[in-house]
């Protein structure tokens, strides 16, 4: 006898519990089963005409969550459109805004979110998220006041909270509040990549190249493809005299996904790759501070770019 796929077992499944309603419709109502069938498309019709924003919103964060951006994209700003109810509709979208550099927009849709009054969980990830936006607007008073009040809101905030605030006040001058932080968001989550890389970018800052070296090793040991840490550690090596490990770094960082959220642009990266390739100095060296846009420091959703 043919076994079914797992994939067919739902499926009949599916199609079963979708006849329940016919069969309590005709056995209840003493109806033929054409109309039944007609009665129950009708419904099924007009809960799709009603609740189509919902279901935009549901396939938008299915994909989102798969990693599918373009399609999560489009269904979102369609849900979005049509004016969707659902708060984490609205802040998966504002962390696609965010990190195309779409600051304002960004900020705009996840304020409605926080308008639609979502479950608590969800609220931290969004107030977080603004947070993040101001840092992409470049408006580090804000992000530091947003991300501060989320401590005095709640009883605990995590790792993604603590790093954010500790590297919105790096960005700041305000250097020992920024490592007190960001230690405290490390004690909290040893593994979380994010962290360690703001760890690193405070020592670099230092010049305390080994403890910063130390840092970045660790933060790529649980997320390798972190283009921040990847890029730091490149300029430490080429400064020690290592071309090869440098050049390694340089292409790790280079294949990593750079967006609005980094501490480092793709140029920058690019600059030093082919520098080391060509066997020229590059244009940015280890005492030179790179131009910190955003990202390795904070985190919009919990995950990280260097953060996200």
């Amino acid at each position: 006898m043919k076994k079914f796929s797992d994939k067919t077992k739902k499926r009949i499944r599916v199609l079963v519990i979708a006849m329940l309603p016919l069969l309590i419709i005709t056995l209840v109502f003493g109806l033929p089963f054409y109309v039944a069938v007609l009665f129950y498309l009708a419904a099924f019709f007009v809960s799709i005409f009603i609740y189509y924003p919902n279901y935009l919103a549901i396939l938008g964060n299915i994909n989102y969550i798969r990693g599918n951006e373009k399609t999560a994209r489009r269904l979102l700003k369609a849900a979005i459109a049509k004016n969707t109810k659902s708060p984490v509709a609205h802040h998966n979208y504002g962390l696609m805004l965010m990190r195309d550099g779409e600051g304002e927009a960004a900020l705009g849709v996840l304020n409605k979110s926080l308008a639609l009054n979502p479950k608590v969980m969800t609220e931290k990830k969004v107030r977080l998220a603004i947070g993040s936006c101001y840092w992409v607007m470049k408006d580090i008073e804000s992000a530091i006041a947003t991300l501060e009040d989320m401590r005095e809101r709640y009883e605990y905030v995590n790792a993604h909270v603590l790093a954010s605030l500790g590297y919105m006040y790096f960005l700041n001058g305000d250097r020992e509040r920024a490592l007190t932080l960001t230690e405290k968001a490390v004690e909290d989550s040893p593994d979380y990549a994010a962290a360690w890389d703001n760890l690193g970018q405070i020592y670099f800052k230092d010049n305390d190249f080994n403890k910063a070296g130390e840092a970045f090793l660790k933060a790529i040991s649980f997320k390798d493809d972190l283009a921040d840490s990847n890029y730091y550690l490149g300029l430490i090596a080429e400064a020690g005299g290592d071309t090869e490990a440098a050049r390694g770094y340089f292409e790790k960082a280079a294949g990593a996904k750079i967006t609005a959220l980094n501490t480092v642009t793709r140029e920058q990266i690019e600059e030093k790759l082919n520098a080391v390739l060509n066997k020229r100095p590059g244009a940015t060296g280890i005492n030179e501070k790179s131009e910190t846009r955003g990202g390795g420091g904070a985190s919009a959703d919990g995950q990280s770019n260097s953060a996200v």
